[in-house]
């Protein structure tokens, strides 16, 4: 049984890596990639930003995303732009942890869009904690582009 569930996992790996390599990188700057992707499933592209180094965030227009999370799982979470004082801590909402995801958008992408630095600490119900730190430079003219290149 544990031999054909790793045989699965592996499978499942092999082609999320093969649908992340096959998109198209329209545009770089600084530490961030345009990225666009065709949904077979939907038969639209999809574009976001991601940073060059390996991270669960990702940016579209008007959010920012940490995917991969465990689900329904998560305690809360707390963020931090620059040197600012942390956000207070947050529940996620029953959608986040249904799909294991912490989403930012609105003050919080405007304040992300302007920073250098962002940093998130994720707590799940067993109290570990996941962490992204990543360098924003180039991220808000990226964004630019992508509000243009993907209306």
């Amino acid at each position: 049984m544990r031999v054909s569930v790793l045989a699965v996992l592996a499978a499942l790996n092999a082609t999320v890596a093969l649908a992340q390599a096959g998109d198209a990188t329209l545009a770089s700057a600084g530490n961030w990639d345009l990225k666009r992707s065709d949904s077979s499933a939907t038969r639209e592209a999809a574009c976001r930003l991601t940073p060059k180094t390996p991270s669960r965030i990702q940016v579209t227009r008007d959010r920012l995303v940490v995917t991969g999370l465990p689900k329904n799982s998560i305690f809360n979470y707390q963020y931090r732009i620059d040197d600012k004082p942390a956000s207070t801590p947050a529940i996620p909402t029953s959608a986040m942890q249904t799909d294991g995801i912490i989403v930012l958008d609105g003050d919080a992408l405007a304040g992300i869009l302007n920073g250098h630095r962002f940093q998130i600490r994720i707590l799940d119900k067993w109290h570990e904690a996941i962490t992204e730190d990543v360098d924003l430079s180039g991220l808000k003219d990226l964004h630019g582009k992508l509000v243009q290149a993907c209306p």
